[in-house]
């Protein structure tokens, strides 16, 4: 909701709306729940420590950043709008 009312707001349109996105997986999964970080998380989903640079599994960094940007936050608000 906060990222479809800072693009209202600011006039961004979708590309805008989809890095607010970003920004939002970014909070979300590398400062709240430290996904990136964890080597449990990463061994668990079967990748182990593959692409793994400075204690940051990058191919999980990547995967959960698109995700929450493009299903958390524009597929919600173009389904609404």
């Amino acid at each position: 909701m906060l990222c479809r009312e800072l693009a209202q707001r600011w006039g961004l349109g979708l590309p805008g709306l989809a890095l607010l996105g970003a920004a939002y997986g970014v909070y979300e999964e590398a400062l709240v729940d430290r996904f990136w970080f964890d080597p449990e998380y990463a061994h668990d989903t079967g990748i182990g420590g593959y692409a793994e640079v400075w204690h940051t599994n990058l191919l999980i960094a990547t995967q959960l950043t698109v995700f929450h940007s493009a299903v958390s936050v524009c597929s919600s608000v173009l389904i609404v709008t």
